[in-house]
């Protein structure tokens, strides 16, 4: 959270409203604006996400984006919903091991 904090050249605003923790408002840059990929560091795989799987357009009237990643608390971590769209997620539960294919789904 804290690398894309000071990664990001909007201002941040309140996520409460939208029950996220790190939201921008991007202003006139709706159309394009700056956003980092991330890399997902999985044992055996490594996953690059698009924006497209790391922020949602939270409020169109800001406009607000917000990071689709939530701070959490408990021992876990949970590779969400966004994140997982438009991947094929491949398990081999013989070997322990996740693999992952971009693909557009419809």
């Amino acid at each position: 959270m804290q690398a894309v904090k000071a990664n990001l050249i909007y201002p941040l605003v309140s996520g409460i409203p939208y029950g996220l923790d790190l939201c921008f408002d991007i202003g006139s840059a709706i159309n394009n604006p700056i956003l980092p990929e991330m890399v997902f560091h999985f044992t055996n795989a490594d996953v690059v996400l698009p924006i497209e799987n790391l922020f949602i357009l939270a409020d169109v009237t800001g406009p607000i984006v917000c990071l689709a990643i939530a701070v959490n608390f408990v021992p876990i971590s949970i590779f969400g919903n966004v994140q997982q769209q438009n991947n094929l997620v491949v398990f081999d539960l013989e070997n322990f091991q996740i693999g992952f294919k971009s693909i557009t789904c419809g």
